[in-house]
């Protein structure tokens, strides 16, 4: 798959490069991600944000210099029609991952008003309890899945799983990376069939008292 202004038609679904013309969309993707099956999103308890004010930052995020796992540029998109109708991404995390995110999410924080105080840290610290460590040298990791609802049972996740699969074997990686939330079986389900197979689980308590949820499930597949 080329690196820019790509697609791949699939009948009526395309899967394409996310462009600027995306961010409002990869920007909901995002934080229907985070918030998988439960009643709110890992951002909107971190960032003490309504769903609304969430989508906005991370728009911001979207559109930074620095390029991380949460810019635009390292999305796909599935569009039915001409709507975009799910995304997903794929990166590299020694150079896009959570350390590039920092360099860039400081100035869009201060700008949208959230504090990076010690309450914050707390917070923080409590939904990382719910992550386990990877077990992977250096995966390939795939991140910030969804669709939206009236597109259910289209083959869109499968898809774009095949479509960013591709991608990180493409750039030398041999492994690939997922997570998903204790409870969400329909993403689950989508990442078993794509052939990955769960390599660790991880709960805590503090992760549960956030987010309603025990913990997560770390899956890996070799590419």
């Amino acid at each position: 798959m080329a690196e820019t202004a790509s697609t791949v038609a699939r009948g009526e679904v395309t899967i394409r490069d996310a462009t600027l013309d995306d961010v409002d969309f990869v920007a909901w993707v995002m934080q229907t991600a985070a918030r998988s099956h439960l009643e709110h999103s890992i951002w909107e308890y971190m960032n003490r944000q309504t769903e609304g004010e969430v989508i906005a930052y991370m728009a911001k995020l979207a559109v930074t210099e620095t390029v991380h796992l949460f810019h635009h540029s390292l999305f796909l998109v599935a569009e039915v029609g001409g709507r975009p109708a799910a995304g997903l991404c794929g990166y590299d995390p020694e150079t896009e991952g959570f350390g590039a995110y920092m360099t860039a999410a400081g100035p869009v924080a201060q700008e949208r008003g959230i504090a990076w105080d010690d309450e914050f840290a707390q917070r923080a610290a409590a939904i990382m309890g719910g992550f386990a460590e990877t077990p992977a040298e250096h995966p390939w990791v795939v991140e910030n899945v969804a669709k939206r609802p009236e597109f259910r049972r289209r083959g869109l996740i499968d898809a774009l799983l095949v479509a960013v699969l591709e991608r990180g074997r493409s750039k030398g990686f041999h492994t690939a990376q997922i997570g998903v939330l204790i409870g969400n079986e329909a993403a689950r389900r989508a990442y078993l069939k794509a052939g990955f197979s769960v390599v660790a689980e991880k709960r805590d308590a503090l992760f549960e008292a956030a987010m309603g949820c025990p913990g997560s499930e770390l899956l890996l597949r070799d590419l």
